[in-house]
């Protein structure tokens, strides 16, 4: 079985004052970890296997970056990035979500509309945003 240490995983860190606090923050972006602990990756914090997300609290981490696409299904989909809260949440992490209203990678130099979204007039675009941004806000309220 593979192991992966635990600083692979810091990829994102921000000192300084973070959601208020005025004490360091550290954060990560974790959102494979699902795929690959179903691949058989393990992970281990001074060379004990251990949880990820509850090795990550007990290591300092306090915030994880959530990913989250206009899809249902797959890594970054709706039910992934659930699982995702979900598991953070238990471990005493504070997880945030970036909505990223594409079916894939958008950035500041493109922003690809969703496949089923593309080709709507720009009024019906804007409602449909609206809409969604409400329904994903439901879902995560009231399931984690």
């Amino acid at each position: 079985m593979n192991i992966i240490e635990f600083s692979t995983f810091v990829l994102m860190t921000a000192l300084g004052t973070a959601w208020g606090r005025d004490i360091p923050f550290l954060g990560v972006d974790a959102n494979y970890s699902l795929d690959m602990e179903r691949n058989g990756q393990q992970w281990q914090w001074n060379g004990k296997p251990r949880e990820l997300f509850q090795g990550m609290a007990n290591s300092g981490v306090r915030g994880l970056r959530v990913r989250l696409w206009t899809k249902d299904e797959g890594t970054n989909g709706k039910h992934y990035a659930t699982d995702v809260v979900k598991r953070a949440l238990a471990a005493g992490l504070d997880p945030y979500l970036v909505i990223f209203l594409s079916d894939d990678w958008a950035d500041l130099m493109k922003q690809p509309a969703p496949a089923s979204w593309k080709d709507q007039p720009l009024q019906q675009k804007i409602e449909t945003v609206k809409r969604y941004s409400r329904g994903i806000v439901s879902h995560f309220v009231s399931r984690v």
